[in-house]
């Protein structure tokens, strides 16, 4: 039986998306733009809110322990977030290796549900960070290169990363059937739980467009359980987690309307999105850095 609620709304997010761009496809199919403004809402919230908690991450595991300290990690957080976005238009190729490296460990270890004395702990890390990055490349390759081409990808260094991508889809893909066998016999508690997101993940990034299957895992199963994890560790109430929330969500969110209303910097709705990307890709580095070593703490 499936007992977290963030599964079950993942569950649930999957089929009114099924729902919605079966019958509006003509609207979404191959349309950025249109699959962004569609998931603009839980991107938000809870997909920038759940990066809005580093602070309370960085108190919690002795990084910050001061308004002193706090001033000081925050101008660490925005400085890293700005040499990366610098890096990114100097060198893409290098920067997007480094951040897929790093996102295959951050998905990896946040989404995980296995305590780590499991067995397969180190297994389901894997499968859990390389299902979301490698499937897509390796089964919508013209897609991603797309995408991958909004962030400055040179398309003959995505061609020959889609040959490596395609031996970990399969390495992939066996590593799962392997994870599957030894956890159906464990008497683990999570064990339906596990093997049903998984199940769910996989049909998730295989039926739908990459950009539409990532913003409902990312949004709806990575973001919530992100969340739902520190409401737990740090012991807020729902009001006090949208407290701590909601301003820095509503800061991105105003900068991100001004800039796109008010501020003319000559570019295309597609160089809108170039900005974006890279963007967001600036602020999450830092992010999964943070993750990363308040879960090694924990280990």
């Amino acid at each position: 039986m499936i007992k977290l609620i963030e599964t079950k709304i993942y569950f649930l997010s999957i089929l009114i998306s099924l729902l919605v761009f079966n019958i509006y496809d003509q609207i979404f199919l191959n349309n950025f733009k249109n699959q962004f403004l569609f998931f603009l809402i839980p991107l938000l919230w809870p997909g920038v809110a759940h990066g809005s908690l580093d602070l309370a991450i960085a108190k919690r595991i002795g990084i910050v322990s001061n308004l002193i300290s706090s001033i000081f990690f925050i101008i660490i957080y925005l400085s890293l977030s700005l040499l990366i976005a610098y890096v990114w238009l100097k060198l893409p190729e290098i920067s997007l290796l480094i951040f897929l490296l790093i996102s295959v460990l951050h998905f990896g270890m946040s989404d995980c549900l296995l305590e780590t004395n499991n067995k397969v702990y180190f297994l389901e890390v894997a499968l859990r960070g390389l299902i979301p990055i490698v499937m897509p490349i390796f089964l919508h390759k013209s897609t991603v290169g797309e995408i991958f081409e909004l962030l400055l990808i040179n398309p003959i260094f995505f061609d020959n990363l889609t040959l490596i991508f395609k031996k970990l889809y399969y390495i992939t893909l066996g590593l799962f059937v392997l994870f599957s066998l030894v956890l159906i016999k464990q008497n683990e508690k999570h064990k339906t739980n596990i093997l049903s997101e998984f199940l769910a993940i996989i049909f998730c990034f295989y039926y739908f467009e990459p950009l539409i299957a990532f913003s409902i895992y990312f949004c709806f199963l990575h973001s919530l359980r992100h969340l739902m994890d520190e409401q737990k560790e740090n012991k807020f109430t729902i009001i006090e987690l949208l407290k701590k929330t909601i301003p820095i969500t509503s800061i991105v969110l105003f900068v991100g309307l001004y800039v796109m209303f008010f501020v003319n910097i000559g570019v295309s709705n597609y160089k809108y999105i170039t900005i974006l990307f890279i963007s967001l890709a600036a602020l999450t580095v830092p992010h999964m850095i943070l993750v990363c070593i308040s879960k090694r703490k924990s280990i």
